[in-house]
């Protein structure tokens, strides 16, 4: 597969390159005929010598032309949709659209020598110009395009001065590249690194925004920093140290302005219940003391789901379940609202629970309530938890 182009279009590279290539052989060969019939190779050498037909200068204007506007447009519509470029595709256009222009150039001359005046020189000239302001305009372009990709690699590796030497250099700097600013703070915030955070937040990163990249579930910074998994981190790094830098960015992300009751997407999850899922007092702390409503709410709420699911109460626990959802299968002490009901016999509960929860069940939570229905002699409750997960191996 050719760099910098997936698999579906690896048959339009192949037909690019075979262009590249036939522009390439067609304008060295009108560059080559020009240069030996000045050299005076074309002139006859014998009686009865007949010498090669030099290209007109329409001929090089032509070929040239041809050459230097359909790659320059190409590669602008690629650029327009904000693709990184790698190397071997800016050599694919430059060097066709190069040779174009010295076409074109000889072009310009040739019809000069041949008398041609005023309006005759206007297209030559035109495209000569054009070509050269958009080959110009390409290689600015392209040079935001590169700093955009080499701050990408830097993000991806954490590599942290090489991002701050790109920042500074205006990588990510411009209007529409807020977006992709964003998805590396979201990214950074995610994998715990306070510095690029601060780096990313300096150069204009949104404490707030979320990461609107598909599939990306709209998570701020914030969020993406509470929630952050350190199993999931491309660079493992230890326990103890991801809970620090964790706290440390999720600090830094309050003082620079993120709310602290902003809530994902359209969902219901706020960064006090991911604090609270996480297991961790000092995040929570720091959400209270910037003011979330739901802090010091969310363990009594838990506690009273608890005392709900163990007296049968199936309207009480469908009220208090349903804005966590998953998110309340069990606390930090590994407490399940879920066995409760299977302890209690409360088989309406157990229903409620599992439709709350939805897909993101866990299997081993389920086990659990099935071992404690099991225990109690409850058949239904744990017929009804055979049929949970029943997909596994």
């Amino acid at each position: 597969m050719m760099p910098g182009l997936d698999g579906s279009g690896c048959g339009v590279a192949l037909v690019l390159l075979l262009m590249a290539i036939a522009a390439v052989v067609l304008n060295l060969a009108v560059l080559a005929a020009v240069a030996l019939r000045r050299s005076g190779w074309m002139a006859p050498r014998a009686p009865g010598w007949t010498a090669p037909k030099a290209p007109t200068w329409r001929t090089a204007l032509a070929i040239g032309a041809v050459s230097v506007l359909f790659f320059v447009s190409f590669l602008v519509l690629r650029l327009a949709a904000r693709d990184v470029l790698s190397s071997w595709i800016v050599a694919l256009f430059f060097l066709p659209a190069g040779l174009g222009l010295l076409s074109v150039a000889v072009a310009f001359f040739g019809a000069r020598r041949a008398g041609v005046r005023g309006a005759g020189l206007a297209l030559p000239g035109a495209i000569l110009v054009a070509g050269l302001c958009a080959c110009a305009w390409v290689g600015v372009t392209w040079r935001a395009m590169a700093l955009r990709g080499a701050l990408w690699d830097a993000v991806l590796r954490e590599e942290v001065a090489t991002a701050q030497a790109l920042l500074a250099r205006g990588a990510g700097g411009e209007a529409a590249d807020r977006p992709f600013l964003q998805e590396l703070l979201v990214k950074s915030a995610r994998d715990v690194n306070v510095e690029l955070v601060r780096a990313l937040l300096d150069a204009g990163g949104d404490p707030n925004g979320p990461n609107m990249v598909e599939g990306a579930g709209e998570r701020s910074p914030l969020l993406a920093a509470i929630g952050a998994d350190p199993i999931l981190r491309l660079h493992p790094i230890d326990p103890e140290t991801h809970a620090r830098q964790q706290l440390q960015v999720v600090a830094l992300l309050l003082e620079r302005g993120a709310n602290p009751n902003s809530v994902e997407g359209r969902g219901t999850t706020t960064p006090a219940l991911l604090a609270w899922v996480a297991g961790s007092d000092e995040m929570l702390r720091l959400l209270d003391a910037k003011g979330a409503t739901d802090a010091r709410t969310i363990a009594p709420r838990f506690e009273e789901l608890l005392a709900a699911a163990a007296s049968g109460n199936v309207g009480r626990v469908g009220e208090i379940v349903a804005p966590y959802g998953a998110r309340f299968q069990f606390d930090r002490q590994g407490r399940s609202p879920l066995v409760v009901a299977a302890e209690n016999g409360h088989l309406e509960v157990v229903n409620a629970l599992l439709d709350a929860f939805g897909d993101s069940v866990q299997c081993a939570n389920v086990d659990r309530a099935r071992a404690a229905a099991s225990r109690q002699g409850d058949a239904a409750i744990t017929r009804r938890l055979l049929d949970v997960c029943s997909y596994r191996p």
